[in-house]
């Protein structure tokens, strides 16, 4: 299975994101055009640098600075790829 792997730096993804890995909180810096907020939903896609992307593949990219290649499936809260 092919899946896309967006064009976004981790720089830039940690210009615009922050995330905790001992309370699983993802937050979205407030930008000139966006307001931060806390993402509460792991089905929701947020758009960044203008592609949309799922919180369990941008958690991916944070922590280990490679975009996962295929679909990544949360099981009992410990996240498999």
């Amino acid at each position: 299975m092919n899946i896309k792997i967006p064009k976004i730096t981790h720089n830039r993804l940690l210009e615009l994101i922050q995330y905790n890995p001992l309370t699983g909180i993802l937050i979205r810096n407030p930008g000139p055009r966006t307001s931060g907020r806390t993402i509460t939903d792991p089905t929701e896609r947020l758009r960044l640098d203008g592609e949309y992307i799922t919180p369990k593949r941008i958690i991916m990219f944070y922590m280990t600075k490679k975009w996962p290649n295929r679909p990544i499936v949360v099981k009992d809260q410990n996240i498999r790829t």
